[in-house]
């Protein structure tokens, strides 16, 4: 089956990889007829390159390096490429160097990736990508401690974020060294990867603008745009008016010097129709804090048990599994915890509520939306 987003965040599917069950459907195809029939479903051309570089023996997917530099595979051609790459369980270096990949090329790399066994090195130089890929390829890299190196020289990656890469590459080369993990991986949850994608890109904004963690209220609209490029809704985007922007800065109740926060930045930029001041967030995080009992800065299932009891309008306690589906909306890793930004987004998520039994009265009917899962 060909790879797709739910792939990418199904936390089952990155717990193991199952190597010989994603052959099973191309037992008695060779690597090359795997390529072929995958670029006839998703009406690409055959790229000779590709194809030469495949092994060709029957059931054989194996292959140690791909070499795939100045072979013009384009946005559309990486796609069978990345299929055929997930069927081969020793793949270490892939060089995918001036290729004209673009920003949604790379999206669909690390979607292949995030949990290939054994790559270890990609190359991605003279490529035309830019902050969103910078991002794919962050999230890759963190998510799979395997990759130890990734070339971005010549592409349109700024020099923070080609650090932030080379700095994780470190840390996994410091994980293969001492044979162990440090840690939880972090999660793999579509939102949370977008929270950190925006977590950094207010940083870098902060930097940028000299402000002492804030940042004006126009960075609002950078935020929502690329938290809609980030799910591949750069199309919608055409649609909005300069009205429709001018609104969205006005929701950010700016202070009197116009500056926004991280948090009303990160409300604003993923939820459709808020609102949002400092205000509310203050209440949140008091909120945050109460049940946050025993102070590790994190909201575990417990503690979220006792949070829905508190705010359920239902004489019927809620049954443990209620409680833990409504935890896996925001920690897909199933650490069973939410971090002060999962956990805000999940206030205004219509709060900590199961069904439709809770009340939550710190915030208007008309300010409570749904987040672009």
């Amino acid at each position: 089956m060909p790879v797709t987003e739910a792939d990418l965040y199904d936390p089952n599917h990155s717990a193991g990889v199952d190597i010989q069950a994603r052959r099973q459907p191309y037992k008695g195809m060779c690597s090359r007829d795997v390529y072929q029939a995958l670029c006839r479903q998703h009406s690409c051309k055959v790229n000779t390159g590709v194809y030469n570089s495949l092994p060709q023996g029957t059931d054989e997917f194996d292959f140690e390096a791909l070499d795939l530099s100045k072979n013009m595979v384009g946005p559309r051609g990486v796609i069978p490429l990345m299929e055929v790459v997930r069927l081969s369980a020793k793949l270490k270096t892939m060089n995918l160097s001036n290729n004209y990949l673009d920003n949604s090329a790379v999206r669909s790399i690390a979607m292949a990736l995030k949990d290939h066994p054994s790559i270890e090195a990609i190359d991605f130089t003279g490529n035309p990508i830019s902050w969103t890929a910078g991002m794919h390829i962050l999230e890759l890299i963190t998510q799979n401690p395997s990759l130890q190196k990734v070339d971005t020289d010549a592409t349109f990656l700024k020099p923070k974020i080609t650090n932030d890469i080379c700095m994780q590459a470190e840390r996994n080369q410091a994980i293969k060294a001492k044979k162990q993990l440090t840690g939880a991986n972090p999660t793999n949850h579509p939102l949370a990867i977008r929270i950190r994608a925006l977590k950094r890109m207010f940083q870098d904004m902060v930097d940028r603008e000299g402000t002492d963690d804030k940042v004006p209220k126009r960075c609002a609209v950078e935020g929502y745009k690329e938290n809609m490029r980030m799910q591949s809704r750069e199309n919608e985007l055409d649609a909005h008016s300069v009205a429709f922007y001018e609104d969205l800065k006005r929701r950010c109740n700016a202070d009197e010097m116009g500056l926004i926060t991280w948090e009303t930045f990160l409300i604003v930029g993923m939820i459709d129709d808020v609102g949002y001041n400092d205000e509310e967030v203050a209440v949140v995080r008091k909120i945050f804090e109460k049940y946050d009992t025993d102070r590790n800065g994190y909201i575990d299932l417990k503690e979220l048990g006792n949070m829905i009891m508190d705010f359920n309008q239902s004489p019927r306690p809620p049954t443990t599994r209620e409680v833990q589906e409504r935890m896996n909306l925001f920690d897909a890793d199933h650490s069973n915890t939410l971090t002060f930004d999962e956990f805000i987004i999940m206030m205004i998520d219509k709060g900590p509520q199961v069904g439709s039994t809770c009340a939550t009265p710190f915030f208007p009917t008309s300010q409570r939306r749904y987040p672009n899962h």
